[in-house]
């Protein structure tokens, strides 16, 4: 996958896709890198947190309750958390209010 995904990077990177007034930030893109694994603990638990995150997401969804306190080894990674703002989406009230926030200022975008 390495060599697939450095083809398509070095392809993002150089097609004339966008022009420079609308994605300026294309000439600040750097060099894809595939550090082994125990090279990179912080993104292993950061790719883990997002993975729990997201079945505690459907897990709310299947039982129709936004409010179901996460579980397992999801509860046990927020225990440890330093701050609450770092998950502060958590909590369906939170995910309303920045959806709120979203459609003043990218306008209406989906219908509401």
């Amino acid at each position: 996958m390495a060599k697939y995904a450095k083809v398509m990077f070095t392809q993002v990177k150089t097609q004339k896709l966008w022009s420079q007034s609308s994605w300026q930030t294309q000439r600040r893109l750097g060099d894809p890198a595939f550090p082994l694994a125990k090279e990179t603990p912080q993104l292993q638990a950061a790719d883990l947190l997002v993975h729990l995150t997201y079945q505690h997401m459907l897990e709310r969804l299947a039982i129709n309750d936004w409010n179901a306190r996460p579980s397992g080894m999801l509860a046990i990674c927020l225990r440890n958390k330093k701050s609450w703002h770092d998950h502060m989406f958590q909590a369906k009230i939170h995910l309303q209010q920045m959806l709120e926030q979203t459609y003043v200022f990218a306008g209406n975008w989906d219908g509401h």
